[in-house]
């Protein structure tokens, strides 16, 4: 071959780079639309259906208590009269295993109750999460964004060592007009309220 020709040869070899180059720069880039945050930590204080959910639980508590107390109190009652008897006596005796075996049950009662509290309180915290990511999937999908982070809006107290140390691990350092917390909230407590005007059926 001779000189010309791998001139030539270089040449188009060149081309065919540089045209490849070329059309890898002009392909569209494969994107699924902008990013986006939210504040789930403040949807879930201003949540109405979470705030209701929640006070309810919390009078539920308060009753149970109450109960507790009356309980307890109509057990001190009872162990009073065992200065009616001496110790030692079958009296005193078949008393006192009454009251030891109405303590445990009382114990035993409210030891499940609470697990049933703490139980409960995880259901509406997930229910209540699982409404916000179904709200942000469907804003985000209306809207062209591909991906939605969480974040804080919260502001740092420097007097505060706990709200220092979340403030410094915190995620995202900054970001402007991406929040869509409001619409988000919006969003839930617009559905919350439509949902109790909504008539029940009745059968």
């Amino acid at each position: 071959m001779n000189v010309r020709s791998k001139q030539c040869v270089a040449l188009a070899t060149t081309l065919v780079v540089f045209c490849a180059i070329n059309a890898n720069a002009q392909a569209p880039r494969s994107t699924s639309g902008p990013v986006a945050v939210v504040d789930i930590s403040y949807i879930f204080q201003e949540h109405n259906g979470f705030k209701g959910a929640m006070e309810k639980m919390k009078e539920d508590v308060q009753q149970y208590e109450n109960l507790l107390r009356q309980q307890s109190d109509a057990l001190t009652k009872e162990r009073d009269k065992l200065k009616a008897f001496r110790a030692g006596t079958p009296e005193y005796k078949r008393l006192e295993e009454d009251l030891a075996s109405k303590a445990a049950d009382l114990q035993v009662k409210m030891q499940l109750r609470k697990k049933e509290f703490l139980q409960q309180e995880a259901r509406v915290y997930y229910l209540t999460y699982m409404q916000i990511q179904q709200a942000i999937e469907q804003y985000a999908t209306q809207n062209g964004i591909g991906l939605v982070l969480r974040y804080s809006g919260e502001k740092i107290d420097q007097d505060d060592r706990n709200s220092v140390l979340a403030g410094v691990n915190r995620a995202i350092v900054y970001q402007k007009n991406l929040d869509i917390t409001g619409q988000i909230l919006d969003r839930l407590n617009r559905a919350n309220t439509a949902r109790r005007a909504a008539p029940r059926s009745t059968k």
